[in-house]
């Protein structure tokens, strides 16, 4: 039998066994209630953002990773899922094994918030509002010209999405990652110099144009990824409308755009 001594020990084990788990599962603070996603809206979210083959789909606060396995295996892409529960990473690399779609994507324990979005395509979230907009610069900074955001429920405060569906009684927007166009730059258009003076407020684009030393105001300003437009009154009583696609520190006009015109960042 054992002694009075070792049932002592074993007891005293299992207690600090068992604070330990305690403390542990204390410290997965979740900045978000995990909330499953209905099929049909996971499969919404996907074909709004127009998800495409070969794309890198990131979704933070993956929960059981149906988002990332879903997009991989109906949309041929490849995902990376976050999240800060350990059970809900175990139950997403379970799913991706179930799906056979194990070698496309990565499922990963970690704060939201650590995540670099520089190689995403497509972002999806299914977070709160304030968590959203936590995110959002970060989305800004580090997302390229064109890059999708896509989110079951919850918006991005004053930046206004691009779209905005209902699926089954669920509200899913999308955003555009617009290009960084605010400042000065100078436009030439057959021969003839304008001075650009732009402000963006996300995807609203306003400012003015200086033509021959006559300043005019911009309408219908609008950064959509990288495409950009804007209208001015060129010559008095002539508006004209111009369209371009922004390269670097240059923005060039469509293909379609005549006569030609383009613009490069001032120093």
């Amino acid at each position: 039998m054992r002694s009075a001594a070792a049932r002592l020990a074993g007891l005293l084990f299992a207690g600090a066994v068992l604070v330990l788990a305690q403390r542990a599962q204390a410290q997965v603070r979740l900045d978000v209630p995990y909330v499953p996603t209905p099929p049909s809206v996971v499969e919404g979210m996907l074909n709004l953002a127009d998800v495409r083959p070969g794309e890198r789909v990131v979704d933070l606060g993956c929960g059981d990773g149906r988002v990332v396995v879903s997009a991989a295996s109906r949309f041929g892409a490849r995902g990376l899922g976050v999240d800060i529960d350990p059970q809900r990473i175990r139950e997403a690399r379970a799913n991706a094994v179930r799906a056979g779609v194990e070698e496309r994507v990565e499922f990963r324990l970690g704060d939201l918030f650590e995540v670099d979005l520089s190689d995403a395509d497509v972002l999806a979230i299914y977070l709160l509002d304030d968590v959203n907009l936590r995110l959002r610069p970060t989305i800004l900074r580090q997302m390229r010209p064109g890059t999708r955001v896509v989110s079951h429920a919850f918006g991005m405060g004053n930046w206004r999405p691009d779209r905005h569906e209902t699926i089954d009684g669920n509200s899913v927007y999308l955003w555009i990652v617009p290009a960084d166009v605010e400042g000065r730059w100078h436009m030439e258009r057959s021969g003839r110099g304008v001075e650009l003076s732009l402000r963006q407020y996300f995807s609203e684009l306003s400012g003015t144009a200086t033509v021959d030393g006559r300043a005019v105001p911009l309408h219908e300003g609008r950064v959509r990824g990288a495409e950009v437009e804007f209208a001015f009154e060129l010559d008095a009583g002539t508006v004209e409308r111009f369209r371009g696609r922004v390269d670097g520190g240059r923005i060039v006009a469509q293909a379609d755009d005549d006569p030609f015109w383009e613009a490069e960042r001032a120093p």
